[in-house]
């Protein structure tokens, strides 16, 4: 009756009681559930409009519409149709040709890492764990070569990095690709691949930085927040870089400090770190022995780089355990020498002597410059003296 009063009709009325409210909130959300999905349907079929309207040839506008389309249709339930059109979006993106060593080439792996994901996910809640699978791969494959500017080696290093470590999480929250997992095959790899390219931006970026006298920056110093995914400058530093009209160096100086000053406070070690320790986390889940030797030693070497010679140590010790009793000794010795060098680090008298006792051993196949150095040390440690200066010629690194 109040209805009719007001000229609404009976099927957009819904009535609330408090007599049993969890039903009643229910069919409420069925209800506005009906309702949404009517209006992203209308949208969906506005942006399809506009879209039949766009030549083939403007991969941009096809991207975009494609994009919106399977956004939509994810909105409303319809996976298979999303999918379909998130998949002809990066399949068009794909096609658009830029220059390698241009700013564009940051902005398109933004926009193919946001419509990969998209896909992956769909591809894992629809059961089909290969599919996804193969779909990362491939876009692995196109984009891995895809630098960008040159000078900037580290933005695409974290950007490879990034892929791995997203595709990692999915797959780790999939109970499709659960099911699927295996000693060969977890997110254990993943995650190590994606600590893999955290190392290499870590390298690259200090190389930068250096280059350029930002290395001494704190992470604290002020860098402006991006307004919108995939953007480098903001409105203010795309003003400036604009200013010199043709003049490209300038533009591509503007973003090269802006991308230098953000990779200036990020915790590279801190970073690594964390991948490592998920990789670490999974292999041990899994029971893959070797895996988890091969990440330890990495944790390890990570925590000796930032001088966190505690943890450090106490990952080569868990190491070399195993390979004395399996008597590898030629990985043996490169852990034992990075041992004691963390116990010289924390003035562990006791375990240096032992490290350096077992160095000497006949077993352990050391240079002969190596082992005097060693019975120097020993010597001195002995007398309770410092140890002599080690000489001048560096040594290369050590290989894991």
């Amino acid at each position: 009756s109040i209805g009719n009063e007001v000229s609404i009709s009976s099927r957009n009325i819904l009535l609330l009681t408090t007599v049993d409210l969890k039903a009643s909130l229910k069919r409420l959300e069925e209800h506005l559930h009906i309702v949404a999905c009517k209006k992203y349907r209308e949208i969906y079929k506005k942006v399809k409009r506009t879209r039949d309207r766009v030549p083939r040839t403007v991969k941009k506008l096809q991207v975009r519409c494609h994009f919106k389309m399977g956004f939509y249709a994810e909105l409303y339930n319809d996976q298979i149709l999303a999918l379909s059109h998130y998949k002809s979006a990066y399949n068009y993106l794909a096609q658009i040709k830029v220059a390698h060593d241009s700013e564009a080439v940051i902005e398109v792996k933004a926009v193919a890492e946001v419509i990969v994901f998209k896909i992956v996910y769909l591809l894992l809640h629809m059961n089909r764990v290969s599919d996804a699978l193969s779909q990362f791969r491939q876009h692995v494959k196109t984009f891995q070569s895809l630098l960008g500017i040159p000078s900037l080696a580290f933005h695409h290093h974290a950007w490879m990095s990034n892929q791995y470590r997203t595709f990692g999480e999915f797959w780790e929250e999939a109970p499709s690709a659960q099911r699927h997992s295996s000693k060969m095959q977890n997110s254990g790899y993943f995650y190590q691949s994606a600590a893999e390219y955290a190392l290499k931006r870590k390298e690259s970026a200090q190389h930068a930085l250096e280059a350029t006298g930002m290395a001494k920056l704190q992470p604290s110093t002020n860098v402006p927040n991006p307004e919108y995914l995939g953007q480098i400058l903001t409105e203010a530093e795309h003003t400036y870089s604009q200013a010199a009209v043709g003049n490209n160096q300038i533009h591509k100086h503007v973003i090269l400090q802006r991308i230098l000053l953000s990779e200036a406070k990020h915790e590279h070690s801190e970073g690594v770190l964390v991948l490592l320790t998920r990789a670490y986390e999974n292999f041990k889940r899994h029971r893959c022995t070797r895996m988890i030797l091969h990440v330890a030693y990495h944790m390890a070497c990570e925590y000796l780089s930032v001088e966190n010679y505690t943890m450090a140590k106490k990952f080569f010790d868990r190491i070399a355990r195993t390979y004395r009793k399996e008597k590898w000794t030629p990985i043996l010795s490169k852990i034992i020498l990075r041992a004691l060098q963390c116990a010289k680090s924390l003035g562990v008298r006791y375990d240096s002597v032992a490290y350096t006792l077992e160095l000497l051993a006949p077993n352990l196949r050391l240079s002969n410059e190596r082992k005097t150095a060693l019975a120097r040390d020993l010597k001195a440690l002995s007398l309770n003296v410092p140890p002599p200066p080690p000489p001048p010629r560096r040594s290369p690194p050590l290989p894991p």
